[in-house]
Formats: C-alpha cells, structure tokens, sequence
C-alpha cells in the first residue's frame, strides 16, 4: 500500500506543480519513473514483525523460547534498552524492549518467560537486566 499511496501522491504533486493541467499526461516516460521512485518507497516503511506464543517470542525471522533461556542481558544502544537472549537449543534473539513492550500481550508472554527462566533454570543475567527488567538475583 505505500507504493500505492506514494505513487498516487506523486502523481498528484506533478499534476498541481503543473499548474493543474492535464498536458504532461502523454508523457510516457513520467509514468515508469514515478512508478520507480515509488518502489524506493518500499524499504522505508517495512514493519518489522513481532510475535508470541505460549513458549516463544519472534522479532522479524528470529525467535527463542522464553522458557529455556539460558543468558538474557541488556544493553544500551543510543537511548534505547535491547534486550538480548540465548535458549537451550543455542538460537539467540536481540530486540528493544520497545519494540516487545509495543503490544501489551506479546511482553506479558515475553517477561513470564524471562522470570520463569532466570528462577528456575538458573538464566545468566547482567546488572542492567536484573534492574530494568526487576528480576531476582544480586543486583
């Protein structure tokens, strides 16, 4: 849809920087131009994907599951917290904590995870994670 609605509104912009007449119309070459500028649009305004089960949490292709971590640390970067994660079966996951707290039901199931895998299974944790995230262990 933003290549839809880039293109339309390209068009739109020609049409009123010429004075709103119709005369460049039957210039062939402008309609694949736009059509190409528009395609550039694309990348910018892919969403990443953020998903949850009952075990595990997804951010784009990457995924763990919350109930086996094994290591979950937190780092700064600029003025965003990401949060980084290793399972059992070695698959890791960096993500904002942002980006997981952006929908209220994926990071109930996400923090869950992490609590259960720092009491029970013994997760490595960092100072900045046991703080920001308010897990047991020495802080």
């Amino acid at each position: 849809m933003a290549v839809i609605w880039t293109y339309v509104l390209v068009m739109i912009g020609i049409f009123v920087i010429r004075g709103f007449t119709a005369n460049w119309f039957h210039f062939w070459w402008i309609w694949p131009a736009v059509a190409g500028f528009s395609l550039l649009a694309y990348p910018i305004v892919i969403k990443e994907g953020t998903a949850a089960g009952a075990e595990w949490v997804m951010v784009n292709k990457g995924w763990v599951r919350v109930y086996e971590l094994t290591s979950i640390k937190a780092y700064t970067y600029s003025n965003t917290l990401n949060l980084h994660f290793v399972d059992s079966g070695g698959r890791k996951l960096q993500a904002g904590i942002g980006r997981l707290q952006d929908d209220r039901r994926i990071w109930d199931l996400t923090y869950n995870g992490i609590l259960h895998s720092v009491v029970n299974n013994a997760a490595e944790t960092n100072h900045l994670a046991r703080g920001t995230l308010r897990l047991p262990g020495k802080t």
